[in-house]
C-alpha cells in the first residue's frame, strides 16, 4: 500500500524521516521551549502521520540498543547506575517509583529524561532489585545518621560551625 507523501504549503509539511516524529516531541517537552505543546496542527499532523506509516506497517523509528540508557562507572556517581548523558542515578528515579509516581510523571519531573530513560532505569532496577534497595538503604541510613547527629548538635555536621 503506497503511504502518500503529505505537504502543506501554509504548515511547510513533509514526511518524516524514521526517529524524527518522537525528535519533534522530546524537543517541544524539553524545558527550553518552556513547557509549549505543539501547535494543535502539528499535533493532528503528526498524529496522522503516525497513523498512517503504523496502517502501512512501516518501521517509524530506528530500532535502539536499550542496553545504552544505563551506565556504571566506579569513578562516577560513586558507582552507582546511572541513565547514560545524565546524571540522575537509577536509584533516584525508583526512589520516585515507589513513592507511587508513574514513569510518565517521573519523565516529567527530571523534564531532560524522556520515557525510554525512566523505563530502561525501571527495567535495571527489576533486574538488579537488591543492589538498588542496598544502595537505597545505605543513603537513608547515612541520611537518618546525619539527622540524628545535627540533633545532637554534632559540631562536624552543622552547616554553619561557630
Amino acid at each position: 500500500m503506497p503511504v502518500p507523501e503529505p505537504f502543506d504549503t501554509t504548515l511547510g509539511l513533509r514526511e518524516f524521516r524514521p526517529g524524527e516524529v518522537a525528535q519533534i516531541r522530546d524537543d517541544f517537552s524539553r524545558a527550553e521551549f518552556g513547557g509549549v505543546s505543539l501547535p494543535s496542527e502539528v499535533e493532528r499532523y503528526l498524529a496522522w502521520y503516525v497513523l498512517t506509516y503504523a496502517r502501512a506497517g512501516l518501521a517509524m523509528a530506528a530500532s535502539v540498543d536499550i542496553g545504552t540508557f544505563i551506565s556504571k562507572r566506579p569513578d562516577f556517581k560513586g558507582g552507582d547506575a546511572y541513565v547514560t548523558g545524565t546524571g540522575v542515578r537509577v536509584k533516584r528515579i525508583v526512589s520516585y517509583y515507589k513513592l507511587g509516581y508513574l514513569p510518565e510523571q517521573i519523565a516529567h519531573k527530571y523534564g531532560h529524561l524522556n520515557l525510554a530513560q525512566v523505563h530502561a532505569a525501571l527495567a535495571y532496577y527489576h533486574a538488579n532489585r537488591d543492589e538498588i534497595d542496598a544502595s537505597i538503604a545505605e543513603d537513608d541510613q547515612a541520611s537518618d545518621d546525619l539527622e540524628r547527629a545535627f540533633a545532637a548538635g554534632d559540631p562536624s555536621v552543622h552547616p554553619f560551625p561557630g
